[in-house]
């Protein structure tokens, strides 16, 4: 999930035998992803469709031996993205195999920028008992659930 002070989606990836050759990711900004012009394509979501200029290369990749996961990161487009909206993410993987294997999949988020609220109703604040078993309640919500 990102948020103002980590702009970016992460994750692993990981082929075995073959290791992974490249990874590859699409935005778009709405959940289905099949929108006239719902893709990222680099200035902004105005392309039609998931097509070759969609995908854009991981900002981080980090090329571990084959089987094991490889990190990557990919710094969302800021300026662009709206809190409390919900994307979908498009990840293209190739492994190194002759010939490559490619698989897509997809993933929806919600793009959060605010902090959760809680609050405690009871006990009351500044109560003194001498129960060693008290019952406390309260609320908490966040627009994404919590």
């Amino acid at each position: 999930m990102a948020g103002p002070s980590i702009p970016s989606i992460t994750g692993t990836a990981a082929d075995s035998p073959a290791d992974v050759s490249s990874l590859q990711i699409a935005l778009s900004s709405t959940a289905a992803g099949d929108a006239a012009t719902a893709w990222y394509d680099g200035t902004g979501f105005t392309a039609s469709s998931v097509s070759a200029n969609v995908f854009r290369t991981t900002t981080t990749y980090t090329d571990n031996a084959p089987g094991a996961s490889d990190p990557w990161s990919y710094d969302l487009p800021l300026g662009f993205m709206e809190h409390g909206k919900t994307y979908k993410v498009k990840l293209r993987s190739r492994d190194k195999a002759a010939p490559s294997n490619t698989r897509d999949q997809d993933f929806t988020f919600i793009y959060d920028v605010r902090a959760p609220t809680a609050t405690i109703s009871t006990p009351i604040h500044g109560l003194s008992t001498s129960y060693t078993l008290l019952t406390a309640s309260g609320t908490s919500s966040d627009i994404g659930g919590v």
